[in-house]
């Protein structure tokens, strides 16, 4: 996760926990029945669950299947080779491997893959085809197919007026992007 994301949710969680703090002693004060104590309350307390939500999505799941619950991955089977890289059918990947040892799952979510028209000899950086495009407005899903056959789906954002993808692209995952799971 980007600091950015971590400075966003606490300061908002800060926000709505204070919000959420006044508007719970305004009900409990001298005037209970306040209409506006009430609506402050519930706007707060709503916000406040929504946020410390919105940090657990965006935490690590503890399992593959809570992953897919909260949102689509894209799935890779590798096996440790040695800690902190994994063998797969698209290449090396270096990545935490938290201790697991032989066949592993990689995920990773499509708005988490980076695209480039020229490799960038960054690490996790892998050669793919665009084999389909679907416009969803300001982005475009992808369908890239990278080595062995391996087709994963990408969200990116929808290139400039008079811009196109190239059909063949460099995929980067970052690390801290990616989920790593034992095999079952």
């Amino acid at each position: 996760m980007t600091v950015q994301f971590w400075i966003c949710a606490l300061v908002t969680l800060l926000s709505a926990a204070i919000s959420a703090g006044f508007s719970l002693a305004g009900l409990a004060g001298p005037d209970r029945g306040d209409r506006y104590a009430r609506y402050g309350a519930s706007r707060s307390v709503a916000l406040l669950l929504t946020v410390l939500i919105a940090i657990v999505v965006r935490s690590s799941p503890a399992t593959p299947m809570v992953a897919e619950f909260l949102g689509q991955v894209n799935w890779l089977k590798g096996q440790v080779t040695q800690p902190g890289t994994i063998e797969t059918p698209i290449g090396t990947i270096g990545i935490d491997t938290k201790g697991l040892s032989g066949a592993v799952q990689i995920g990773i979510r499509p708005s988490s893959i980076e695209l480039s028209a020229a490799a960038s000899s960054a690490p996790n950086e892998f050669a793919g085809e665009i084999i389909e495009e679907i416009f969803l407005g300001e982005q475009i899903q992808l369908k890239i197919r990278l080595a062995e056959g391996v087709v994963f789906e990408v969200r990116a954002q929808k290139p400039h007026r008079g811009r196109h993808h190239a059909r063949n692209v460099f995929c980067r995952m970052d690390v801290d992007e990616m989920l790593v799971y034992g095999a079952h």
